[in-house]
């Protein structure tokens, strides 16, 4: 849930590549990191990374856009109904 919510403010993730779920919400280097499970190294510095770079944590997550989201349960209402 901690990602979904993220991805609804914008706010790029870093979350180790585990089987289920992350993959399916981050896009390794566009809205987020996807790191190897406990490379600890490599999650430093992607967090030093989102740190230090302005533009790396102001970058947009279109594919949780809130208009994204409302057109999707829009659809599968439409065909629910």
């Amino acid at each position: 849930m901690v990602l979904l919510e993220a991805a609804g403010y914008k706010v790029p993730s870093i979350s180790f590549d585990i089987q289920t779920g992350p993959a399916e919400i981050i896009e390794d280097g566009k809205t987020g990191f996807l790191i190897p499970p406990f490379d600890l190294e490599q999650m430093e510095e992607k967090i030093e990374l989102l740190i230090q770079k302005d533009a790396l944590r102001e970058k947009s997550r279109q594919k949780f856009a809130l208009d994204k989201i409302v057109a999707q349960w829009e659809r599968l209402l439409e065909e629910i109904i």
